[in-house]
């Protein structure tokens, strides 16, 4: 099915933009149907708006998934190993991204942050020069938790 695209400023205040998959839902929100590359803050399935003075995402119901950005120093490796691993906890690889320097999984927050946090530090662990980050897991700062996952209904 077609998508929708959307442009959503990077951060706040810059000229950084990145073209999001959407699915139009009416009113001024979306759906997200890619997970992004470089927006942080969303996941798949996430409804948002765009906040008009900024062009960020504001999001206003989260699907429950967890977007996790890896940098692998081995691309190759990084595919086949962590594809398998990502759907043994019911998520999936969604894709590479920036000439493969960055590979964009989509988990749901019910297989655990200990579970998911295992599998990337395991292979960050072998393969030295990767790395790896939540996208939509910590407020712009990087430190400060969201917390959106301790809300039983999701909604923002």
């Amino acid at each position: 099915m077609p998508h929708d695209h959307v442009l959503v400023a990077i951060e706040a205040g810059r000229a950084d933009q990145e073209e999001l998959a959407v699915r139009t839902l009416g009113n001024g929100r979306y759906r997200l149907e890619v997970p992004p590359a470089m927006t942080l803050g969303l996941a798949v399935a996430d409804v948002f708006e765009i906040d008009q003075d900024t062009r960020r995402p504001v999001v206003k119901q989260r699907s429950g998934n967890l977007t996790v950005w890896l940098y692998p120093a081995d691309a190759t490796e990084a595919a086949r190993w962590l594809t398998t691993a990502a759907e043994d906890l019911g998520g999936r690889l969604d894709g590479a991204a920036l000439a493969d320097r960055v590979f964009i999984f989509t988990l749901p927050v019910d297989a655990t942050f200990p579970a998911i946090e295992r599998i990337f530090n395991q292979f960050v662990h072998d393969h030295p020069g990767s790395e790896w980050l939540y996208a939509n897991v910590y407020d712009n700062d990087g430190v400060t938790p969201l917390e959106w996952w301790t809300d039983s209904a999701q909604g923002v």
